[in-house]
């Protein structure tokens, strides 16, 4: 079955593109500071704003399907970490383009699991896209296998969360899908001293805090 996608929400997947780019060149520019921090950062922010979207809504934020919410929680926080970490480690314009991977696997996993296969165009298109990346590595000997690998891995967690997001589609809300990301992430990678990377321990082992 082939699902058309309205004008509104085309507009909103572009929107988020844009959205993501800065997020992209932000964490580049902070190479100091590690992943992990970054994602503790956003899952703050996150949190506290999708808290304040539900109750302004009156939105339960713990949802139905709570297995499913914490599992989409769980795949998105290490395709965060590992993409975060990717973006740190290689060059920019390379870690998106083996993130950008995650289309394709998001649709060989919706095939499926979800049973919306894609049209034999769009297949065309994906298997161009895995060859750009292929060759993107080739040609780019900066990077090294393992950063690859970590990438790759961040597209198929990218991909399993997505697949999780539509699978939830009728039966929790979208802010409580959105809700569950910042709230495991914070769990998760949220426990030890934080941002210590931006305040370094002296020589006689005190921290500046």
């Amino acid at each position: 079955m082939t699902i058309k996608a309205p004008p509104r929400a085309i507009l909103y997947m572009m929107i988020s593109g844009l959205c993501f780019a800065i997020v992209h060149a932000a964490v580049k520019a902070i190479p100091r500071i590690p992943a992990h921090e970054i994602v503790v950062a956003r899952a703050i922010i996150s949190l506290v704003l999708t808290w304040l979207a539900l109750r302004k809504v009156g939105i339960s934020p713990w949802g139905q399907n709570r297995p499913m919410l914490v599992f989409r929680g769980v795949a998105g926080t290490a395709a965060l970490l590992l993409y975060f970490h990717t973006i740190q480690t290689m060059p920019l314009a390379t870690a998106v383009t083996v993130q950008y991977l995650h289309p394709i696997l998001t649709v060989i996993l919706a095939s499926f699991f979800l049973r919306e296969p894609a049209r034999l165009g769009q297949w065309f298109c994906f298997a161009i896209s895995f060859v750009g990346v292929i060759l993107v590595k080739g040609f780019d000997t900066r990077i090294a296998p393992l950063d690859l690998g970590l990438g790759v891995a961040s597209a198929g967690c990218s991909a399993i969360a997505y697949n999780l997001i539509r699978a939830l589609r009728d039966e929790d809300p979208a802010l409580v899908v959105m809700f569950y990301l910042p709230l495991v992430s914070f769990v998760v990678v949220g426990h030890g001293p934080p941002f210590t990377s931006l305040c370094p321990k002296e020589s006689s082992g005190r921290s500046c805090w």
